[in-house]
């Protein structure tokens, strides 16, 4: 029968790496920061059946001082993919076992946000929540955006992307931009005021700014690290963009660009060395980070010009035991949000 089991930050680097859906959002050095900033704390838990390791969760609480219950939250876990025909088997025992753990023993309320590596997941992986008797949260919302497929050659990917998107691409080619590729512990801090004055500047808003992420970037093992790519026009900085490489996917995190970067369409440069860059290193897939064509129209219009295709992610969902901790929890969490 599979059981929960604790793990060490070398073992769980080590497990990792066998996920085909790993990414940063289950990095451990992520998932302990993030923790921090949310004023609670991760476990870092792994499903055995007696052969192995079927699955990997951070599992960030939140528990109510005193009373008990509270909230056990897995950000784009668990992770199940490892390429066998098991894996939605798999995705059923992990949830049973973290039900299991979360909901009866430790009468906590378990929300998941699922993660998605291949563009055919989410159906599937919301046909399995719904039948382990999990429902969609309404705290929180999927996460929109477009998945970018890298499995094709260069010259086709460049052929599907939009018109005008190629067009933009063409012309920041004949631009003298020097591009620096760098995974360098160091690497963010350049970026750091470069990106806030670029977002200030949009008028948007980012949860997880630049300063967030170069913090991360001083902790992660050099496997793990995230990759920053700077434009350079003359020498100067123009724009810059950071990706992670995890899995089978690279994920853009953030970016910026000065006005000098705008004219000379620098961040289609800089994208598009990504996409060579992870061709590089066998990934499948491009997600693009995030989309918002409500609230952020520009960002939206621009990442689909990449020709990919627009995905919501299944989620968030939960289960809980009923008892009086979840229910008196939940009535704390609409509270504070009924304040916010």
């Amino acid at each position: 029968m599979p059981k929960l089991v604790h793990l060490s930050r070398s073992e769980w680097l080590s497990e990792a790496t066998q996920f085909q859906d790993y990414s940063i959002r289950q990095a451990w050095d992520y998932g302990t920061l993030l923790a921090e900033r949310r004023k609670s704390r991760s476990e870092h838990v792994a499903i055995s059946d007696g052969q192995g390791i079927i699955g990997l969760a951070d599992i960030r609480l939140k528990e109510v001082p005193l009373l008990g219950g509270g909230l056990a939250f897995s950000s784009f876990g668990p992770l199940f993919r490892q390429r066998s025909d098991h894996d939605f088997d798999n995705l059923r025992e992990i949830l049973n076992v973290l039900t299991e753990e979360y909901v009866n023993h430790r009468k906590l309320v378990l929300r998941i946000q699922p993660p998605v590596s291949e563009i055919d997941d989410p159906e599937r992986i919301s046909q399995v929540f719904d039948e382990e008797g999990f429902v969609l949260s309404d705290s929180g919302r999927p996460y929109r955006t477009f998945f970018l497929s890298l499995k094709p050659p260069l010259d086709e990917i460049r052929a599907n992307l939009k018109r005008r998107w190629r067009r933009h691409l063409n012309q920041s080619d004949r631009v003298d931009l020097e591009i620096v590729i760098t995974r360098d512990p160091n690497s963010l801090e350049d970026l750091i005021d470069f990106h806030n004055r670029f977002v200030d500047k949009k008028g948007f808003h980012t949860d997880l700014d630049a300063k967030f992420f170069s913090e991360i970037q001083s902790k992660l093992p050099e496997n793990e690290s995230l990759v920053s790519m700077t434009a350079h026009k003359e020498g100067e900085l123009v724009a810059g963009i950071v990706t992670s490489i995890l899995g089978n996917t690279m994920i853009y995190l953030l970016g910026g660009r000065n006005e000098e970067g705008s004219r000379c369409l620098a961040s289609y440069a800089l994208h598009w060395k990504a996409i060579e860059f992870a061709k590089e290193k066998g990934i499948q897939w491009y997600d693009l980070g995030g989309i918002d064509p409500d609230e952020n129209e520009g960002v939206f219009v621009f990442k689909q010009g990449f020709g990919g295709t627009e995905i919501t992610t299944p989620g968030p969902f939960e289960i809980d035991s009923g008892s009086y901790k979840s229910k008196f929890f939940r009535l704390l969490e609409a509270a504070y949000r009924l304040r916010g």
